[in-house]
């Protein structure tokens, strides 16, 4: 693999992939990672986006590039903070968890790889129990844009 230098993630970091609630501006980002990332860069992933029922997206596989930021911490006990807000516990049976948390490459916003990130990710049988709405735009906005989305969804 190929990254360039100004690309790589620092030593020791943990990188995660965020396209929803946690990235800059989201609801959660100031909760749980404004202060405690070393490293946020813009970024890209493969996969498909969703605005689900209750109001937050969802990612699932796909051939779309979706937007989002590579957080880096420092401290590795973030992520249980972050798997238990994205319902995710590492022993208990796929099926249960509301996310799975995967290892996926991660690429700038030109398309260049840089390495790999932890990803919450969502089945496709999650994402229609929860009444996902497909964003083709790949871009998650917690605007008016959405909600008028999701509520001709559950008005049909």
């Amino acid at each position: 693999m190929n990254i360039p230098p100004s690309q790589s993630p620092a030593p020791d970091t943990l990188r995660v992939f965020v396209y929803g609630t946690l990235k800059p501006g989201g609801r959660y980002y100031n909760e749980l990672c404004k202060g405690h990332t070393v490293k946020e860069t813009p970024a890209m992933v493969m996969g498909k986006l969703f605005l689900l029922k209750p109001g937050y997206p969802g990612l699932t596989t796909g051939e779309d590039w979706v937007a989002g930021w590579v957080l880096e911490f420092v401290d590795h006990e973030i992520l249980q903070k972050l798997d238990m807000l994205e319902g995710y516990d590492p022993a208990r049976a796929a099926a249960g968890n509301e996310y799975d948390r995967v290892l996926v490459p991660v690429y700038s916003r030109p398309r260049q790889q840089m390495g790999e990130a932890w990803l919450y990710r969502m089945s496709l049988e999650k994402v229609a129990e929860l009444e996902g709405v497909y964003l083709p735009e790949a871009i998650w906005r917690e605007s008016k844009v959405n909600w008028a989305l999701l509520e001709k969804r559950v008005g049909e």
